[in-house]
């Protein structure tokens, strides 16, 4: 089978790269998209074979280029450099020796917005087995390096001779300023590598410790101070300590956990980069930012809790840690940046503070897991590809929102489209021309409208109480109600949502304790509690959904909170033994049918001095309001 594109060419061979089982083998001549690239290095962190061949030139060397090719080559991948005179102009893949993508599209920025036709082949073995001919001679033409950049390098070894600062150095070799506060470089030689038109980094080579104690009384471990210690797996950070720099871990692939102490306020940019065995870290509760791309790449890191000292995370700051399935992100947090969570593929749900106000380009792109995510009202903008290739079902867009951009909810599962309700129209005119609205939109009355709604995957991974309740992870919404038909139940002190559904058909359910800290009531969340006789509602309660008690038959008395403001359709429908009802004076929205089928309602009170307005609210029932 054959198929061809000559248009969004990127994204059809985005989605052929993430099926890659087995082998993936590219020869282009250029190649400047990082977001053809960031899944190549998804795939490696899987066990899958990549192979690149590429001109070296300064198309691809140039230091504009955001695809990092030494990064490439350090997570295991294979690149060949075409260093000839004679550019090369193939433009081919290969995947699992069963797909191939050719055409004239190079893997460049500027070819997604050129006329340009690709050609996928699929299981065309003839075609397969030439390709495969092709890039084996191109292989035995070009030599696979170690270092993207080997051929532009200076080594200037043991920087010390470099410079008059003298150092003390301690009995296992670790280098420290005179006055020991400053720990600069653990043992072995340091080397200064100079990239062609790149910054300098420095490195250090020899052989580092498996485990080190840092003493008392140092203030600081400076940058790269243990960069590319492979064989470090523990390591002791005294109280004294107050600030790591920039790269000071990075690459330690056997550093497992780390407690930074809460003395310590500054982490620099890729302090952690790169650390790939590291699963656990305690983080400084004086911390004030979690900066460009600290733990990028830390493949096994499974966790985290962000304390609430921190106000910003950075560029790709946890950018493709491929197994975090959970962070914690406080209120104290206003800003995160572009690429923050990209590549986090087993993100399943996260919430956002509610003080964020833009959601940057490509924050989330790439966490293929990712079903469900609520953005706070404050929030007034939507990056380009900010949801970019997620599994999102649902997402809401708050009328604080004017500005979303491309690609910002593209290659989703979205089948909902929350929108504040009268801001159709604004939506449809900001997105013009987009393909989003053949989607099925949803007008919310606010937050508490999406977090009744309860998705699988939260049950597959929900906090079970020991009557076999299901609550949220944060045990703040009751998902689902006790399964062995227990006729008493208390919700748990501290939960603010009872889910919709939550207590649907639980037909032996005879009475249930509503906390003071629930704040609204789902859909449909007790519908069919036939043998619910009376219920108290808390003055927490703000909102009472849809259906809530409809078909409690033998439902006598309810309780309605004195700060109530919403009472959903059908809300008491066929509640046939209820003989009346008080109305809050704080209401303001009300179902049409809410008593529909309650025949026996005779009287429903109202606080004195309302009655033209719950008129207008309930024009069926005019007859059966009575003030007092």
């Amino acid at each position: 089978m054959v198929e061809h594109y000559s248009h969004k060419i990127q994204n059809a061979i985005q989605k052929e790269l993430f099926k890659a089982n087995s082998s993936i083998k590219i020869a282009v001549a250029w190649f400047t998209n990082d977001l053809l690239f960031q899944p190549l290095l998804l795939k490696l962190g899987a066990g899958v074979s990549v192979e690149l061949i590429l001109n070296k030139d300064e198309i691809n060397c140039s230091a504009d280029n955001e695809v990092d090719f030494d990064e490439f080559v350090n997570a295991g991948g294979v690149l060949r450099w075409n260093d000839s005179k004679q550019l090369m102009h193939e433009k081919f893949c290969i995947i699992d020796n069963k797909i191939v993508i050719t055409g004239s599209y190079n893997w460049t920025n500027k070819a997604e917005y050129n006329s340009e036709v690709e050609s996928f082949f699929y299981d065309e073995n003839e075609t397969t087995e030439f390709y495969n001919d092709l890039y084996e001679k191109l292989s035995l033409r070009f030599e696979q390096v170690k270092s993207a950049f080997k051929n532009n390098i200076e080594e200037v070894s043991d920087t010390m001779s470099s410079n008059n600062e003298a150092f003390f150095i301690d009995e296992y070799g670790v280098k420290y300023s005179t006055d020991r506060k400053r720990l600069i470089k653990v043992p072995g030689n340091e080397l200064h590598i100079v990239y062609a038109n790149r910054p300098p980094v420095l490195y250090s080579s020899g052989k580092c410790p498996t485990s080190y104690r840092i003493p008392d009384g140092v203030t600081s471990i400076e940058d790269y101070a243990f960069s590319v210690c492979t064989s470090l797996k523990s390591i002791y950070i005294p109280n004294s300590v107050k600030s790591i720099g920039k790269c000071a871990f990075e690459e330690c692939h056997s550093l497992t956990s780390i407690h930074i102490p809460d003395s310590v306020s500054t982490i620099g940019e890729r302090a952690f980069y790169g650390c790939e065995d590291l699963e656990s870290i305690r983080l400084s509760e004086s911390l004030n930012e979690i900066s460009d791309e600290t733990f990028f790449r830390c493949k096994k890191l499974k966790h985290i809790n962000i304390p609430n000292s921190v106000t910003c995370i950075g560029d790709r700051a946890f950018g493709l840690c491929i197994n975090l399935v959970c962070i914690n992100i406080p209120e104290s947090v206003i800003a995160i940046k572009e690429g923050a969570f990209c590549g986090c593929e087993r993100l399943i749900s996260i919430h956002l503070p509610n003080n964020i106000t833009s959601i940057e380009k490509e924050t989330f792109s790439l966490c293929r897991r990712l079903r469900s995510i609520i953005i706070p009202n404050k929030v007034t903008s939507i990056g380009e590809q900010a949801f970019w290739f997620t599994d999102l079902t649902s997402i809401n867009i708050p009328e604080s929102v004017t500005y979303i951009g491309e690609g910002a909810i593209g290659n989703t599962l979205l089948s909902t489209i929350y929108i504040p309700i009268g801001t159709k129209s604004k939506f449809e005119k900001m997105t013009s021309g987009w393909n989003m609205w053949s989607k099925k939109i949803i007008e919310y009355y606010g937050l508490d409208d999406l977090l009744k709604i309860v998705y699988d995957y939260e049950l597959d991974n929900a906090w079970t109480d020991e009557f076999g309740a299901k609550y949220s992870q944060d045990r703040k919404r009751l998902l689902k109600a006790p399964t062995n038909d227990i006729s008493n139940y208390s919700i748990r002190n501290g939960t603010k949502v009872i889910c919709n559904s939550a207590f649907y058909d639980c037909f032996k359910l005879t009475s249930v304790h509503i906390p003071d800290t629930v704040t609204c009531i789902g859909t449909s969340a007790f519908s069919g509690c036939q043998n619910l006789t009376s219920i108290y509602i808390p003055d927490s309660v703000l909102d009472i959904g849809t259906l809530a008690f409809n078909c409690c038959m033998n439902l006598t008395s309810i309780r309605l909170p004195n700060n109530l403001t919403s009472i959903g359709n059908v809300a008491f429908g066929s509640c046939k033994n209820i003989k009346s009802i008080t109305l809050p004076k704080s209401v303001i929205r009300i179902g049409k049918q809410i008593f529909v089928g309650s025949d026996n309602l005779p009287t429903v009170y109202i606080p004195v001095g309302t009655k033209s307005k719950f008129e207008n609210l309930l024009p069926k029932y005019k007859d059966k309001l009575v003030e007092r």
